[in-house]
């Protein structure tokens, strides 16, 4: 029977050794074929729980009980610091040797697991006198309200306030190109995520976003995402994990509720790890906006980023002047732009009643409009398109009105555009407005070619599809994350399709990228390797897309009954729906691909189809708005081929 390392004897063991894998658990040290491993000390910690219960599941529960005892922490944070063990162990995520995740649940440590009260093979660790090495103290996070009753909160900021005066701000002239990182421009910079020192979580995502935001649209950097950049705030030495991913410059911060005011703390260090620039900043009385404002220009300063006061302030512009607007967004970006929104469709629809109270609180925010229209957007089965059709149209109305320069606005009005099916128009002011704006507005960039992506499959566009992907790809790998569409795009450019398929093998898995790298898999014919991923995976935590990506590997393997009998079983369970009629298109099922076909009531519903048109199979042409916009554009509004490994076509009447 299995057991856990920690029993008795294991628990008064200073060793425990897997294979080339040493860990000392009382100075906490950790070898892998007799090379240290740069952990920090969260990382180390979530190892020895581990390696404590082999070939068991972990729980996440217990693994912040481990690491982050009596801290509210999400589980983002719990995801970086799996993250940084990965790396340290060349472990990759989708086909792991020593750390399996169990989405939603924990993780398993994949080998047996000896536990040693003496050293082990000198051969696998160093001699007994050798010195530690380096990790990181504890990151203790206060999460108390900004306002709390009583003088508890008061005192405390008073004290803050005091240690805070006393620190030297060690305010240095502006950083030289030379100091920054050694390297040809653009610089890769990280952005870490800012501790709080008091206050709550959210105004130090708040503070790194606004960074990322301002220095995101500056042709002299690339900044590397989120993700990537939590990750490095787990290492013990980010400057060396920052060297591995090819990043000469970060900056890490402070936030803090000090009485009724604020302040930060931001330093700029280079490729040593070397505080190049530190600053302390205060609200002066003015808020939070202020604040964010005040470091955005300050650190784009001292990089050198857009000289132009002016400009920097532009770059700059939250866009609201109401504190509690900016909370709301700022709350709900925290979970759009972390792995956990992807897998919590729970902590999504959080995000999306934040965006409404945002919009609420102040009609001229323009970006938490724009973030809504995205979230509202009807599908092809809504219940009542029409109506939410009204209010996206509004939303992005109110957006370009307000928007807060001359290039979101003309973006947002091509996107109008686009969604009136005006394929032409929207077209030609995107690429356009690409032109001006590839080396200055890197978030912007990525929304035109999101939006081009759309237009190139309506139009059948295969030269501007490949273009796309290939931008998209450099945009996301350059910042460390893949977020790509359906690989149907570039089912003829096997040579994007396993770049994606290199890269997205490597990232932490969701249930929509394990789909999307499945089918990647088996539309370069790599059907094996798709059936041992497939295998891997756990039906419950890809939801939906489970049934998709069965239905694909049993038409792959040439098993059309398999396919079409899951399908039937999949249609009957689902009703009416996208994945029903998906389902039903890959297995071939031509009856159950007419019965599921949305139905063609309206323009508001035809609209919507506007997500389906590069759906290998659609057929635009029972659409009379449809088919018009199509032809209109110069294509002719027939269904594009079904893909390689779909099952044979059936009759309809079968």
């Amino acid at each position: 029977m299995e057991h856990e390392v920690g029993d008795e004897a294991g628990a008064e063991a200073r060793f425990l050794v897997a294979g080339d894998l040493v860990l000392d658990r009382r100075d906490q040290r950790a070898w892998l074929l007799a090379v240290p491993l740069q952990l920090g000390a969260k990382a180390l910690t979530l190892l020895e729980e581990l390696m404590m219960n082999p070939r068991l599941l972990v729980t996440k529960e217990r693994l912040f009980d481990a690491a982050w005892p009596s801290q509210a922490v999400s589980d983002t944070v719990l995801t970086t610091a799996i993250r940084e063990l990965r790396r340290a162990l060349g472990d990759p995520a989708r086909a792991p040797d020593w750390i399996e995740t169990h989405h939603g649940k924990g993780y398993r440590f994949l080998k047996d697991v000896e536990a040693l009260p003496v050293r082990p093979n000198p051969a696998l660790s160093p001699a007994e006198g050798e010195a530690p090495l380096p990790v990181d103290g504890e990151r203790r996070r206060s999460y108390r309200p900004l306002a709390i009753a009583g003088g508890a909160l008061l005192l405390l900021g008073l004290v803050a306030a005091a240690v805070w005066a006393f620190l030297p701000a060690r305010e240095q002239p502006e950083v030289s190109r030379d100091s920054v990182a050694g390297q040809t421009a653009p610089h890769r910079i990280a952005i870490l995520p800012f501790e709080v020192a008091s206050g709550e979580a959210w105004l130090g995502s708040a503070m790194a976003n606004r960074l990322t935001d301002v220095l995101g649209r500056s042709p002299d950097f690339i900044v590397v995402d989120g993700q990537v950049a939590a990750a490095l705030a787990q290492a013990s030495e980010p400057w060396k994990a920052a060297g591995a991913e090819g990043i000469g410059t970060f900056v890490s911060g402070t936030v803090m509720v000090a009485g009724d005011s604020l302040q930060a703390m931001v330093t700029v260090h280079d490729a040593a790890g070397t505080e190049i620039w530190v600053r302390r900043l205060t609200d002066r009385g003015e808020g939070l906006i202020s604040l964010t404002e005040r470091v955005a220009f300050e650190t784009a300063r001292a990089l050198k980023v857009a000289a132009d006061p002016e400009k920097i302030a532009e770059m700059a512009e939250v866009g609201t002047a109401s504190l509690a607007a900016f909370e709301a967004h700022a709350r709900a970006v925290q979970i759009l732009d972390s792995l956990e929104g992807f897998r919590n469709p729970d902590s999504v629809a959080n995000a999306i009643e934040d965006l409404r109270r945002a919009v609420a609180l102040d009609p001229t925010f323009a970006q938490a409009a724009k973030d809504l229209a995205w979230f509202t957007l009807p599908g092809p089965y809504s219940p009542d398109p029409a109506t939410a059709e009204d209010r996206v149209f509004a939303l992005l109305e109110m957006a370009a009105r307000h928007a807060p320069n001359d290039w979101e606005r003309r973006a947002t009005r091509a996107n109008l555009d686009l969604r009136h099916l005006r394929f032409e128009e929207a077209r030609a002011e995107l690429l356009a407005l690409y032109e001006e704006t590839r080396a200055t507005s890197a978030p912007l960039n990525h929304s035109i070619l999101t939006m081009l992506s759309y237009i190139a499959a309506a139009m059948r566009d295969r030269e501007l599809m490949e273009w796309v992907w290939t931008e998209l790809s450099d945009y996301n790998l350059a910042r460390g994350r893949i977020q790509m569409k359906d690989p149907a795009y570039i089912a003829d450019a096997p040579a994007l399709l396993d770049r994606f398929v290199t890269y997205h093998q490597q990232q932490e898995p969701t249930p929509i990228g394990s789909y999307v790298l499945h089918s990647s898999l088996l539309l370069l014919g790599r059907t094996e390797e798709a059936a041992s991923f497939l295998n891997g995976t756990v039906a419950a935590e890809n939801g939906r897309y489970d049934s998709l990506m069965r239905v694909g590997q049993a038409c792959a393997e040439a098993r059309p009954d398999d396919a079409r009998g899951l399908a039937r079983r999949t249609i009957e369970a689902q009703g009416p729906s996208y994945i029903a009629w998906k389902v039903a298109q890959i297995s071939g099922l031509g009856d159950q691909i007419e019965r599921n076909r949305p139905v063609a009531d309206g323009d508001a519903r035809q609209r919507t189809l506007l997500v389906m048109l590069d759906d290998p199979g659609f057929d635009p042409r029972p659409y009379p708005l449809l088919a018009q916009a199509l032809t209109e554009a110069g294509v002719d509004p027939v269904p594009l081929p079904r893909l390689s490994f779909y099952c044979p076509l059936t009759p309809a009447s079968n």
